[in-house]
């Protein structure tokens, strides 16, 4: 039994496109092919543009952020983690066809909304004994609801201060600690992210920038966050423009289609995902991708949020037999503004002539969370002086059963452990 392979388009997570191939290397046992980068943007696994609750409107958007009132989670201290399970499938449950994920933040005040307080606890009480009992026991509850939910991008840590923002009030020293240690403690496998750079300084979580670009803020929030040193590689950043106070007609523009169609406003918003590493932004996603210019402008700031992963060398065995052993090896350089952070595995596989899946298995020491953009971006060049390193990839299969004789095609993916399959 002889298989005979060519290449498959390299999907999911992966930039480039094998139909335009800029050489073939042949040796007797194996291909080396060239790809050319995809020119276009790709709708790929949390990055771009975030959208509200689970509303799939823009074409890039593969997040949404929910704000939850603590009492529609908790309304008495009695109330279990399964009113907040409950809660979350009824509210989330099957976005997961449409590869979508959430990312909640819990607040007690939401100016136009009611208050959210639970009943049996004292509205605008941030710093009494019971107010630090029950966040402890509520945040444990919200970890054993969400740090396993496949829903679940990562957590805006949220609950203190208008939309949870930390301002308004602000935590108190010793408030953030108990943030910190109960939302480390309940989170294992989810991210965590807080508001402001120079709140919960001694300790790693992201940064939710909920006016981002905006020409009052950034002289504040831009030197603070390049302040915190090379914390992006783990934690991830992210937010929302504003267009509702301020000078924010300075920057970042009149509205999102002004952001996206205007070169001076978007650039200014691109410099900024570039040089804080930003994975994805909301709010800016709420232009009109009908406007040919909007759209042209909005593909272009996709291209550049988060990860994006361009093989330009792809090694494999011209031909193998069951029982066989054979490897497979790669190139790959993350063109894009920041790392995938969370560790999903990438998977080899082998496809019929009807594309069906025969085979598969996933590459062994690989960790996609270590293949880091460049750094030290420069404005006056738009490049970053740091160039991104280029990782070799290899890994040594065997086909462990028996295939009938022919032409195959290998493919390869990040997959979504949620069901591991391609996101």
């Amino acid at each position: 039994m002889n298989l005979n392979f060519k290449i498959s388009i390299l999907v999911i997570a992966f930039i480039c496109n094998s139909e335009f191939i800029k050489a073939d290397t042949f040796s007797p046992d194996s291909v080396t092919i060239n790809p050319v980068e995809y020119s276009r943007a790709v709708k790929n696994p949390l990055k771009g543009f975030k959208e509200w609750n689970t509303n799939t409107n823009n074409e890039w958007s593969t997040v949404g952020k929910t704000y939850v009132g603590w009492n529609e989670l908790e309304s008495n201290a009695f109330d279990g983690v399964e009113k907040i399970i409950e809660w979350s499938e009824n509210k989330w449950g099957g976005i997961e066809k449409k590869n979508f994920k959430i990312v909640p933040r819990v607040y007690l005040q939401y100016p136009g909304r009611e208050l959210e307080w639970p009943d049996d606890m004292v509205d605008y009480d941030y710093t009494s004994e019971q107010f630090k009992i029950r966040l402890k026991a509520f945040i444990k509850k919200l970890g054993q609801a969400w740090d396993n939910d496949p829903h679940v991008a990562y957590i805006e840590m949220g609950i203190v201060g208008k939309w949870g923002e930390h301002h308004s009030p602000k935590p108190t020293e010793e408030i953030q600690d108990i943030l910190a240690i109960a939302f480390m403690d309940a989170f294992k496998n989810k991210k965590v992210i807080i508001r402001y750079p120079w709140q919960f300084t001694n300790y790693s979580f992201g940064i939710y920038w909920d006016s981002f670009a905006h020409y009052n803020e950034v002289v504040t929030h831009e030197p603070a966050m390049i302040g915190l040193g090379n914390y992006w590689k783990t934690a991830i950043i992210e937010g929302e423009t504003a267009y509702d106070w301020g000078d924010y007609k300075i920057q970042p523009g009149d509205n999102p289609d002004d952001t996206m169609s205007d070169t001076i406003h978007r650039y200014y918003l691109e410099d900024l995902i570039y040089e804080l590493h930003c994975t994805n932004l909301g709010w800016v996603t709420h232009h009109d991708a009908s406007i040919p210019a909007v759209a042209e402008g909005a593909e272009e700031v996709q291209k550049i949020f988060g990860y994006r992963f361009v093989i330009d060398e792809f090694t494999y065995p011209q031909t193998i037999e069951s029982g066989q052993s054979f490897d497979v090896s790669f190139h790959v350089v993350n063109n894009g503004a920041a790392p995938f952070y969370y560790n999903w595995p990438v998977e080899l596989s082998i496809l019929d002539t009807d594309k069906n899946v025969v085979w598969k298995q996933n590459f062994s020491n690989v960790d996609i969370r270590t293949w880091l953009p460049g750094d030290n971006y420069n404005k006056a060049t738009r490049t970053y002086d740091t160039s991104p390193e280029v990782y070799n990839i290899s890994s040594s299969f065997v086909l462990n059963k028996t295939l009938v004789s022919g032409t195959y095609t290998l493919s390869i993916a990040v997959l979504d452990p949620a069901g591991n399959l391609p996101s």
